[in-house]
C-alpha cells in the first residue's frame, strides 16, 4: 500500500515517519501548489534526510533493527504532484489555513486515481467543510494525528456528513497498523481533544485576565496541585502562539461565540507583536539565553513572629485531618479568640469574601483563606494555595506564609470564586461531559484520547468520578452564579449523573 503526505511540516514529517516504519511506501510531497512544484524537492529532501537519520538513531539505540531501519529508508519516495497519482492514501497535513487546505485537498483530488481515500490531518477544521468542495465525499475523512505522532499514541478519525463506512474501514486498519489507538469521532469543531482542551489554556487565561495571579504562579499551582505536566502558559508558550490562538478563535467562532470557548485579548495581543512562544524565545516565559529571569518560590519572612490561628470552621481536609489539626502538625498555635490569623475554608466554588460574610466574620484584615480541595497529588501536598480578600492585610499574608511554609510551597492568590485548581478541572471536566452529551464520541474514547493526547493526569470524566460529579457541579453552579456568565453553565450529563449519583462514564441506551 503506498501512503502519500502532503505537507512535510512537523507533523506530515512525524506521520511519514510512522508510515515508513510500518512498512508503508511513502510518497512525500510538501508544495500546496502546482504551479510550483518543481521548488518543493529541497525542502522534502532535507525531510527525508532527517528521517533517515532517525531511522539510524532508532536503531543505534536498539529501538528498531537495522533490517527495520533499512526498510523504513527505502520506503520513502520524494514525488511531483502527479505521481500521487500512485497511492491508496493521501494524508494532507498541511498548516491550519481553511482556504489553502480546501485548495490542497482539491489539488490532491484532480490527480489521484478514484478510488484513493483522501484524509486530513486537521485540528479544528470541520471534515464537511474541508471536504465540501470534493467531488468524492465519501473517500474523504479525518486522521488527526498528535504531535510527536510517533510517540503520541491516539488517533482521532473523524467521519463527516458523507464519509463511508470503507473508507472510515480503511482508516481504522492504517491507524491500528501504525501501533496508534484509534477514536471514533463524529465531525464536530475540535472533535474531542481541542474540544476538551480549549478548558485548560482559556480558564487559566481568564484567571490571569482577573488578576488572581500571575502566570508562572497559576502554573505552578496547576502543576503541583491538580498533577499537570505542563501549566496551561508553559503549554501555550511550547505550542506557539501562532498556532493556539487561532485555534481557540477557530472554535469559538465554529461554536458560534459560545462563551464556554472564549479566548482573551492577551493572546492576541502577544500574536500580534510577535511573542509566541520557544519558536521566538519570548513569550510568557524568556527563552533566551542572554536573558535569565527567574520567578522565584515564595520565601517566608525569617522575622516575622506567626500568632495564633483561629479557625471558624473545621471541614476534612484532604489528608483526613481537620484544618486545626493540619495547623497544629505545622507548628502553628490555635486561638480562642480573633486575635491572630482567621483561617477560613471557603465551599467549593466559592471566594473568600463570600466565605467570611457568611460566616459572619467582620476582621477581615486577618483573615485569609485556604484551599484543601487539592486533586491528584498521590497523598502529598506540594503547594498550599492560600487566598486573600480585598481587605487582607500584608502582616497577615507574612505571617500565614511563615506558618505554612512549613509544610510545603506557599502560592497566594488574590479572591476568586473555586480558587485556581477547582476551577480549570471543574471546567475540563464539563466540558467532556458536554462531548458526550453531544454523542460526539463515547465516554471512554472521551477518556483515552485526551488523557494519551493531553497528557492529563486522568481521563476527564474518570477525574469527575473520582472528584465527585456532585461536587464538581457544585463549583460550576457557583460560579455561574458569582459571574453571571453562561460560560460555566454546567452539562446537562453532568447534572443528571450527579443529581443520580452514577458514574460519568454512564452511557444511555
Amino acid at each position: 500500500m503506498k501512503i502519500g503526505i502532503v505537507g512535510c511540516g512537523t507533523m506530515g514529517k512525524g506521520i511519514a515517519q510512522l508510515a515508513a516504519q510500518s512498512n508503508y511506501e511513502v510518497l512525500l510531497y510538501g508544495k500546496s501548489s502546482q504551479s510550483d512544484q518543481n521548488s518543493h524537492v529541497s525542502k522534502v529532501s532535507l525531510v527525508k534526510e532527517q528521517l533517515e537519520q532517525t531511522f539510524t538513531m532508532l536503531e543505534s539505540k536498539g529501538k528498531m533493527s537495522a533490517a527495520t531501519a533499512a526498510s523504513s529508508k527505502s520506503n520513502l519516495h520524494l514525488v511531483y504532484l502527479q505521481e500521487l497519482s500512485e497511492c491508496d492514501l493521501v494524508i494532507e497535513s498541511i498548516t491550519e489555513n481553511l482556504n489553502e487546505k480546501v485548495k490542497v485537498l482539491n489539488l490532491i483530488e484532480s490527480v489521484v486515481k478514484t478510488d484513493c481515500v483522501i484524509a486530513s490531518n486537521t485540528s479544528s477544521f470541520s471534515i464537511t467543510e474541508l471536504g465540501s468542495k470534493l467531488i468524492h465525499q465519501e473517500r474523504f475523512a479525518g486522521l488527526h494525528f498528535f504531535n510527536p505522532a510517533p510517540l503520541m499514541k491516539v488517533i482521532e478519525l473523524v467521519e463527516g456528513l458523507e464519509t463511508s463506512k470503507s473508507t472510515l474501514t480503511l482508516l481504522r486498519e492504517v491507524g491500528l497498523r501504525l501501533g496508534h489507538s484509534v477514536v471514533d469521532v463524529k465531525d464536530s469543531p475540535g472533535f474531542i481533544v481541542n474540544h476538551v482542551g480549549r478548558a485548560y489554556v482559556t480558564e487559566g487565561l481568564k484567571i490571569l485576565s482577573e488578576s488572581t495571579a500571575p502566570f508562572y504562579e497559576i502554573d505552578r499551582i496547576l502543576r503541583d496541585t491538580a498533577g499537570f505536566k505542563l501549566g496551561p502558559f508553559e503549554l501555550l508558550d511550547l505550542m506557539g502562539l501562532d498556532t493556539s490562538h487561532p485555534v481557540m478563535e477557530s472554535i469559538y467562532h465554529q461554536f458560534y461565540e459560545d462563551r464556554r470557548y472564549l479566548p482573551q485579548p492577551v493572546t492576541k495581543q502577544r500574536l500580534s507583536a510577535n511573542i509566541l512562544g520557544k519558536k521566538t524565545q519570548q513569550g510568557f516565559y524568556e527563552y533566551s539565553s542572554e536573558v535569565n529571569v527567574e520567578f522565584k518560590e515564595l520565601l517566608p519572612d525569617p522575622n516575622c513572629w506567626v500568632p495564633s490561628v483561629w479557625v471558624p470552621q473545621t471541614p476534612r481536609a484532604i489528608l483526613d485531618l481537620t484544618v486545626s489539626d493540619l495547623i497544629v502538625s505545622l507548628g502553628g498555635t490555635l486561638g480562642l479568640h480573633r486575635d491572630g490569623i482567621i483561617v477560613i475554608t471557603p465551599e467549593l466554588g466559592e471566594d473568600v469574601t463570600t466565605a467570611a460574610t457568611r460566616q459572619g466574620i467582620s476582621s477581615l484584615h486577618q483573615t485569609i483563606g485556604l484551599d484543601l480541595w487539592q486533586p491528584c497529588i498521590d497523598g502529598k501536598r506540594k503547594r498550599f494555595v492560600l487566598m486573600t480578600n480585598p481587605l487582607t492585610s500584608r502582616k497577615t499574608v507574612e505571617q500565614a506564609v511563615v506558618l505554612f511554609s512549613a509544610g510545603g510551597n506557599v502560592s497566594v492568590i488574590r479572591d476568586s470564586v473555586g480558587f485556581i485548581t477547582q476551577r480549570v478541572v471543574a471546567m475540563i471536566i464539563n466540558l467532556a461531559c458536554e462531548v458526550a452529551q453531544q454523542g460526539i464520541a463515547s465516554p471512554l474514547d472521551i477518556d483515552l484520547s485526551v488523557k494519551v493526547a493531553l497528557g492529563y493526569p486522568h481521563g476527564p470524566l474518570t477525574w469527575g468520578d473520582l472528584l465527585g460529579p456532585r461536587n464538581v457541579l457544585k463549583i460550576l453552579e457557583g460560579l455561574e452564579s458569582y459571574y453571571k456568565d453562561p460560560r460555566y453553565r454546567p452539562s446537562a450529563w453532568l447534572k443528571r449523573r450527579a443529581q443520580l449519583g452514577t458514574s460519568l462514564l454512564t452511557e444511555e441506551l
